[in-house]
């Protein structure tokens, strides 16, 4: 069993505390507002309309000639402070990647979504210290209704009649790697989790004196008085995870990865799942390599 309790009651507790539960009022659905074709993709540049409060503008992109039901994976993007970027980091990449995802997984006959998360590319029209702010004082936090867009949108493409439910999966780096693993763990459709410089042990970060190295987004009221990043880890398990990390990473301390990695595995192999997880370690900073890419696609190839 995880640690904390069963998962099931833990991954309840979880959502509570986020305070912001993914209640829609009405059913989710998508307006195309454009249609084009790059590099072996169609592309639909959508707004999705996910029952909250406001609209998510999308990009979905399926493999030019893919044929019935087909995998998945949903891009989070990273944060990085290019406010202006969000979903389009999926199609043009960012300086600290090995390259846009979108040309990756299109080769592999993988659909392609992401959204525009909260404060970015077209909902860049507030700050994320404004957003923050308003978020908790309406007894939220901008973390909790992120995530709700995450699980909503997840919801809405495993509805597709285009893609096969059992086979999506969540990637992300950085931010979008907080949002990867987060949202596996709160949702156990997820098929998988690849995250990059985001294995973080939150009281390695504390005793590192580096809470100002993540932004506002991050922090959860009471999270650590319940939860600690092995608890919200473990629940991803045993589903298939792979986590990227750079040992000179000081957003991710290595005596807090070197904790995780030692927690992960034991809840892995209880479960009777060791060959699902793994971390990938490299002695570089907060970037993405090209080996780490590389196994990345493997361990998603592995298991979509």
């Amino acid at each position: 069993m995880p640690p904390g309790g069963d998962p099931v009651t833990r991954r309840t507790d979880l959502a509570a505390l986020l305070a912001a539960p993914p209640v829609r009022t009405r059913p989710a659905t998508a307006r195309i507002v454009s249609h084009h074709e790059i590099r072996g993709a169609g592309i639909d540049h959508l707004v999705l309309d996910l029952g909250g409060d406001q609209e998510v503008p999308a990009i979905f992109a399926r493999p030019l000639g893919a044929i019935g039901r087909i995998p998945a994976v949903i891009y989070h993007h990273s944060h990085g402070g290019r406010y202006a970027v969000g979903k389009s980091e999926l199609v043009d990449g960012a300086p600290y990647l090995a390259g846009p995802w979108l040309d990756d997984g299109i080769a592999r006959g993988w659909a392609m979504l992401a959204i525009d998360h909260r404060c970015f590319g077209e909902r860049n029209y507030v700050s994320e210290s404004a957003a923050a702010k308003l978020a908790l004082w309406q007894g939220t936090s901008l973390w909790a209704l992120m995530l709700r867009d995450a699980l909503a949108a997840g919801a809405w493409l495993r509805a597709r009649d285009d893609i096969d439910p059992a086979r999506v999966a969540v990637v992300g780096m950085s931010m979008g790697a907080f949002l990867a693993h987060w949202h596996a763990a709160l949702d156990p459709l997820v098929t998988a989790c690849v995250d990059c410089c985001g294995l973080l042990d939150y009281d390695a970060l504390i005793a590192d004196g580096g809470l100002d190295r993540h932004g506002i987004y991050a922090y959860v009221p009471g999270l650590l008085a319940r939860f600690s990043a092995l608890d919200v880890n473990a629940l991803i398990a045993p589903r298939p995870r792979l986590a990227l990390v750079g040992d000179h990473d000081a957003l991710t301390p290595a005596t807090g990865v070197d904790r995780l990695d030692a927690g992960l595995r034991a809840v892995y192999a209880a479960a009777g799942a060791s060959e699902a997880f793994a971390v990938h370690r490299e002695p570089v900073g907060h970037v993405e390599t090209l080996s780490m890419r590389a196994a990345a696609l493997g361990f998603l190839t592995r298991w979509l």
